[in-house]
């Protein structure tokens, strides 16, 4: 998909307390901003990968847009 800056693809293990989660896996896709994100996801390619998530995802799909934008990360330990 266009503007891809990264992405990471995870299977979801269980709830934190050790119960079954609710969902099975979770992908993330980084942009530069949120431009990049809506061009990448109205362009061909974008709107093919999302028709397709019905291929594979039988069970459904959640799609959201998260922001760290106003967030910051504080250093391990602080």
């Amino acid at each position: 998909m266009p503007n891809v800056r990264g992405g990471e693809n995870m299977r979801v293990l269980s709830t934190s307390d050790g119960g079954p989660a609710s969902y099975y896996r979770v992908a993330q896709m980084s942009y530069d901003s949120v431009a990049d994100l809506r061009a990448g996801i109205a362009s061909d390619d974008g709107r093919s990968t999302i028709a397709d998530i019905a291929n594979f995802a039988t069970g459904g799909a959640t799609l959201g847009s998260p922001s760290t934008e106003g967030y910051p990360v504080s250093p391990r330990g602080s």
